[in-house]
């Protein structure tokens, strides 16, 4: 049996620090308050005619920076890149945040139909027996086609189908994050990290069990007893198959 692979999409974010400028020293001894070195740099130096390391902490330190405040005023003090965190030299994420990745065509695709809160007359959510996680957000999605800003959808706390994690002609392959069978509606709520977080462990905990039993994924959502296996495996470490009685959000 060749090797099982699982596909993640690249996550990214900024590693932030709200220090006081006196917490800078503590935190980064080679950025005291005086403002002598910089951890990270904010990306906008060169047009605040800020030139060199030092000149960008002492910017930082006396709280100068560029982050726009709710009284009017500019810049936080102690606000700062972390390279310490993001494992980069200037404090910005390895790789960019994807909202919306390429997709599997999968052997179930949940559609709005089955989550949504009006699509369902604010009943519960479609039950899925082939539960491997749940799940639960808004469906909100950024401009459309119809140059609408920002569409914010009702949905219902939902599951993640197994159907959803196997491709239709793919062996071997299985969708980690986002890219599970999902429709372009639901990746809305489908796509937050938390979720992304259980698809990821339902499938390296599916690739484990599969080589374990020598069967192909598919195997496991066709028979009942090894679907009931895979999902005793998943309670037995503490993953949520369904959701109590609860109401849409």
């Amino acid at each position: 049996m060749k090797p099982l692979h699982a596909l993640a999409s690249t996550v990214g974010g900024l590693g932030l620090a709200l220090l006081t400028s006196t917490a800078l020293a503590g935190v980064f001894p080679q950025c005291p308050p005086d403002g002598t070195a910089v951890p990270g740099s904010l990306g906008f130096e060169a047009s605040a005619g800020l030139t060199s390391p030092a000149k960008i902490c002492k910017h930082v330190a006396a709280g100068d920076g560029w982050a726009l405040r709710a009284d009017g005023g500019q810049g936080y003090p102690g606000l700062y890149l972390r390279p310490d965190l993001t494992g980069t030299d200037d404090g910005l994420a390895m790789y960019p945040y994807i909202r919306e990745s390429r997709r599997i065509r999968a052997v179930f695709t949940v559609t709005e139909n089955h989550v949504g809160a009006d699509a369902r007359q604010g009943h519960e959510a479609e039950v899925f027996a082939d539960s491997v996680g749940v799940g639960c957000y808004r469906i909100d999605l950024h401009p459309s086609t119809a140059h609408i800003n920002y569409i914010d959808v009702s949905s219902l706390p939902f599951q993640v189908p197994l159907g959803a994690l196997l491709p239709v002609r793919v062996e071997n392959f299985l969708p980690a994050c986002k890219n599970l069978g999902v429709t372009h509606v639901t990746n809305g709520c489908y796509r937050l990290h938390p979720v992304e977080w259980n698809i990821g462990e339902a499938a390296g905990a599916l690739a484990a069990f599969c080589l374990s039993r020598r069967v192909a994924p598919r195997a496991v959502r066709e028979s009942q007893k090894l679907l009931g296996e895979f999902q005793g495996l998943l309670t037995s470490q503490g993953v949520e198959l369904s959701w109590p009685k609860t109401r849409a959000v």
